[in-house]
């Protein structure tokens, strides 16, 4: 619309409407049926549409396969980082408080569009899908703290989206997707669009991983194609409907966008579905003729009073054909001609480098992707999705569940305990941190696993232990304990190093006794040790109990053993008596002198 806001917001209350958010250049209102087609006519007004909530992207063992326990044993848990979940409901998130979740939470809580309160209970409806997203989050990063939120339009979205970055929030995890906003290039001229809220997060500081989309069996994509010129697109062949199977009392939300501007689009395509019969049953017929606020986009809302085979179609009205052309089933019913190139959603679409859109993985089959994972491209050529994460993790509420929904509050996780460790980090530097460790799955980038399956890098170890030494002459013997914590990776070397002199030896991952030579005999030492893997060196142990090298004292040498050499042929005694003769003769001839004189 254009900015004559205020005189159509008055006009929607005078005609029994309710007001709830207006911005710039729209109104989110709840406006009685029957004053439409006056609406339609009041000056200003270009576009009416439904507003369609967001849909949940429901389709931990996770946590292990992430690599998050070696770094939650290490001390990351994620403490001190705030993370905020945006979703469509949080049914039983009180009852998980204080166990499977923290204690606490900070809530936003819509009870209408434009309508929220601080009270739980009040965002414990519609599903259980938040509590269980909030599960997959803490099972990753349980030291976070957590703020919730339900928006019910865009609008409310953006406005959830500021006001979590005001809060402090690092990190936010939106498992959800909206209806399309722009043409599929990360853009929107929606000025409250879902892409706009991520813009708003990161610019604020915030992290935003949203799921891909379980789109890639519900999604059609491919060049415009009418071999019989009768307008009517072929999907497959010359087919000219894709059926759809719907259940009784089911709701089928068809979206049709195409080549073309947003804003003043100019290649008509109308959207029609029919029932088994090929009897006409619901319709879209925007016009897009240039005008202002025309877009190339058109979407049915029908629901299915009976089960059976539906036939969506698409007829060129008017304007030059587009190049290409999109068909996708909002609510996930499977399309019998389906693309899955090209069905990542809104807003995972998103350029923003500071955002990470989220495939899917079973954790049991970690090298396949889950056959209904949105993939890219985008329509302007980027690789989507940015990563993958783990699906069909366990969780109280759910059990064991599926979808990019799960995988996302996953690598949520994750990115709270990259902050935990690397708390300078900006979002765009966090997104990166992520692609850049997960496990390569094909060539990456590519646009089934993004960079691959997530993954955190090992951490440094901790410190050795029960460091102790023995002095020598001019060294020291030092033996310790391996540290209890290896940092997820193997320790490869053990430095010692003395104090004072700073005097070191090196030896091997394996090995837990060294020996520092080139001390200064009679100066006291201690020494410290250290490990190093491959993602670095540990802080070093507490020192070892003081010792002196001392030179040694020279050994005394021993007094030389005598052994007569015996006469031949005189025994022994022989030799005995003949010694005894010879002091005796020695004995006499002293007594003897003094005589001599006379």
């Amino acid at each position: 619309m254009s900015h004559n806001v205020s005189a159509v917001a008055g006009f929607i209350g005078q005609n029994g409407g309710v007001v709830a958010n207006t911005g710039v250049d729209y109104i989110e209102a709840y406006v009685p049926v029957s004053a439409l087609v006056a609406l339609q006519s009041v000056a200003g007004v270009l576009r009416i549409g439904a507003i369609m909530p967001p849909q949940a992207d429901i389709t931990s063992e996770g946590a292990a396969l992430h690599g998050s326990p070696t770094w939650n044993a290490g001390g990351v848990t994620g403490a001190g980082i705030k993370v905020g979940i945006i979703d469509v409901g949080f049914i039983g998130y009180g009852g998980l408080m204080g166990g499977e979740l923290p204690s606490t939470v900070v809530a936003r809580c819509y009870t209408a569009i434009g309508t929220f309160t601080s009270t739980l209970s009040n965002c414990e409806t519609v599903t259980v899908h938040g509590a269980a997203v909030a599960e997959a989050v803490v099972d990753v990063a349980p030291g976070v703290s957590l703020y919730i939120a339900n928006p019910q339009s865009g609008a409310d979205l953006q406005a959830t989206a500021s006001w979590m970055v005001s809060e402090g929030v690092r990190v936010i995890n939106h498992s959800a997707g909206w209806v399309w906003e722009g043409p599929g290039d990360g853009t929107s001229s929606f000025s409250d669009s879902a892409l706009g809220a991520v813009d708003i997060a990161v610019t604020g500081g915030a992290v935003w991983v949203n799921s891909a989309g379980n789109s890639a069996q519900s999604n059609w994509f491919g060049s415009y194609s009418d071999a019989n010129s009768n307008n009517w697109l072929e999907f497959s062949g010359v087919l000219e409907t894709n059926p759809v199977e719907l259940t009784a009392g089911s709701t089928l939300v068809a979206q049709l966008r195409w080549e073309g501007n947003w804003g003043n689009a100019a290649s008509d395509l109308d959207l029609a579905l029919y029932d088994s019969s090929l009897t006409l049953v619901a319709f879209s017929t925007s016009p897009q003729s240039g005008g202002l606020g025309q877009n190339s986009y058109e979407s049915l809302t029908y629901i299915a009073p009976s089960t059976g085979t539906y036939h969506l179609a698409a007829f060129h009205v008017a304007g030059s054909a587009p190049s290409w052309v999109q068909l996708n089933s909002f609510f996930g019913q499977g399309l019998l001609y389906s693309v899955a190139a090209t069905s990542v959603g809104t807003p995972a679409e998103s350029a923003s480098a500071g955002m990470l859109a989220v495939g899917a993985s079973n954790w049991a089959t970690p090298t396949t992707i889950e056959p209904f994972s949105s993939r890219g491209p985008t329509t302007d050529g980027r690789t989507k999705p940015d990563i993958t994460g783990a699906d069909n993790g366990n969780s109280v509420t759910s059990g064991h569940w599926f979808g990019t929904s799960q995988a996302a509050p996953h690598v949520a996780g994750l990115a709270a305990l990259v902050l935990d460790r690397f708390p300078e980090f900006t979002p765009a530097q966090v997104a990166s941190y992520l692609k850049t460790n997960s496990l390569p799955r094909k060539t990456v980038p590519n646009n089934t696993w993004g960079y691959g399956l997530a993954q955190l890098a090992a951490l440094p170890p901790g410190a050795p232990t029960n460091v102790t030494a023995t002095g020598g002459n001019g060294q020291a013997s030092v033996a310790w304990a391996a540290p209890g914590f290896n940092g997820g990776a193997a320790i490869t070397q053990y430095t010692v190093t003395s104090n004072p002199g700073g005097l070191t030896t090196i030896v091997g991952g394996s090995t837990l006794i060294g020996t520092v030579s080139g001390l200064t005999n009679g100066t006291s030492y201690t020494f410290s040790v250290t490990a190093t893997n491959i993602a670095g060196t540990s802080d070093s142990s507490l020192s070892s109990n003081a010792v002196t090298p001392e030179a040694l004292l020279p050994t005394p040498t021993p007094m030389p053993t005598v052994t007569p050499t015996p006469v031949p042929g005189v025994s022994q005694w022989g030799v005995a008596i003949l010694l005894g003769l010879l002091v005796l003769s020695q004995w006499v001839r002293l007594k003897r002198r003094p005589d001599a004189s006379r």
